[in-house]
């Protein structure tokens, strides 16, 4: 049989555990593995979580039917059709542009898309499919790492906890992206390292928001 990966398939190792894409579904075997504790000094990114955690989901929407992970050349035109529907519900609905390519950069997905998907959770579950508890757990988590206050790391780690057990429960068959697991499974560490200092603080948004001036700097002069 011939499969094909898409780029979001193409997922990353976790680099703090190392984890695999196989293994990463494998509570017990997560558990097992060594943790680089040093490598939590380089934080977490607050924006981008936003758009991975809603990535996440609409990938697990467009292969609920299929329940696989790896894609399938014969299968590729059901997931075609969901993706399609989706953004057009999407739409229509509350006006998002999801996942669309721009071209010359990227796609529709950034911060305030990600915000407003995550923000009427029953209206994202109803159009993708996912579960309404799964999405308005992601939602509690992004708000709370966005927040800029001292979080309090210990129920994080609990609340993160439960919320990996809900994504296993239900979509065992869609292996987490290292992004997601390593906020889920590691955010209490990363939380931790820097002390004092809550982690939303050193959100990469600021700079983010400048690059629409940089590009307009490089064309004009």
């Amino acid at each position: 049989e011939i499969y094909t990966l898409s780029l979001h398939d193409a997922l990353p190792i976790c680099n703090i555990c190392k984890a695999t894409p196989k293994e990463i579904n494998n509570l017990d075997l997560i558990a097992t593995k060594a943790v680089d504790t040093d490598l939590c000094k380089y934080g977490m990114s607050s924006l981008h979580a936003w758009i991975r955690f809603m990535e996440c989901i609409l990938h697990i929407s467009y292969r609920l039917e299929l329940r696989t992970w790896i894609e399938k050349n014969e299968n590729k035109i059901l997931m075609e059709a969901k993706k399609r529907e989706v953004q057009e519900c999407f739409k229509r609905q509350t006006g998002l542009l999801i996942d669309i390519v721009k071209q010359g950069h990227g796609t529709t997905n950034d911060g305030n898309t990600a915000r407003r998907f995550f923000a009427d959770s029953a209206t994202s579950a109803s159009i993708t499919g996912v579960d309404e508890n799964l999405i308005r757990r992601f939602s509690v988590i992004l708000e709370t790492l966005s927040s800029g206050f001292p979080i309090n790391a210990h129920k994080f780690k609990e609340f993160a906890d439960q919320t990996i057990h809900v994504y296993i429960e239900l979509y065992y068959w869609y292996y987490m992206p290292a992004s997601v697991h390593k906020i889920l499974v590691h955010g209490k560490d990363i939380i931790k390292n820097f002390g004092l200092i809550p982690i939303g603080k050193l959100s990469e948004e600021a700079s983010e928001s400048r690059n629409k001036d940089f590009r307009r700097y490089r064309q004009h002069h």
